[in-house]
């Protein structure tokens, strides 16, 4: 059967980055991610997505005939903001509840919440929706993702998943995230690097989670 791991975190996290760590561990180890003739498949879903509807679709026929969950990483981002809405919580709970590792972000950079506060925020999530799972050190890689060794991806390939129960939030995900598209911007990469700073400090601009886009460089 072919295994299938999931990189699940709220919007803006980093759960594209170490996708690309993921696989480019995975083809060194001589596993195919390509389109055919597979071993595995790395699922990247949006970070507003119902991790239990995951769990469902491989467990309906026939697709459980084919595929096996192997891996549930939850990435959480160490520059959290103070207080989070109610809907936000429990997105950040719920994506993680079922992770075999949490994958801390960003914890080279200044201000990033330790490991601890980073723990007691996501317990408190758990908590709030009601879910008796907590997490402990032993639970979360804690270490800048450009120093990651084949041993630490070694073990995150034998991380698993855990079962869960949450109680459920329902709300409508459009009225509660809001997106932006801008195409064609005649901006520069040098422009765009100065007004990104800027829209995140701007309080006119709402709560922005996440810019996310591609940019032609200067020497394209």
């Amino acid at each position: 059967m072919v295994q299938v791991d999931l990189i699940t975190g709220f919007l803006g996290s980093g759960k594209t980055t170490f996708l690309r760590h993921w696989v480019q561990y995975l083809t060194a180890q001589g596993h195919n991610v390509c389109m055919q003739g597979y071993d595995r498949v790395v699922v990247e879903p949006s970070g507003i997505f119902d991790v239990d509807e995951f769990f469902d679709i491989l467990r309906d026929d026939p697709l459980d005939r084919w595929y096996t969950l192997g891996n549930v990483f939850a990435v959480v981002d160490t520059a959290l903001p103070p207080q989070l809405s109610q809907e936000e919580e429990y997105l950040l709970a719920s994506e993680a509840a079922k992770s075999g590792c949490l994958l801390a972000s960003r914890v080279q950079l200044p201000g990033a919440l330790g490991r601890d506060a980073l723990l007691a925020r996501l317990n408190t999530a758990l908590a709030n929706c009601r879910c008796a799972r907590r997490f402990a050190a032993r639970d979360i890689l804690y270490k800048d993702w450009d120093t990651l060794t084949d041993a630490d991806f070694a073990a995150l390939d034998h991380s698993g998943w855990r079962q869960a129960d949450y109680v459920k939030l329902h709300f409508d995900e459009h009225n509660a995230f809001s997106s932006l598209y801008f195409l064609e911007l005649p901006l520069t990469e040098s422009a765009l690097r100065a007004a990104v700073p800027q829209l995140f400090a701007d309080p006119a601009c709402g709560h922005i989670l996440r810019l996310k886009g591609f940019v032609r460089a200067a020497d394209a």
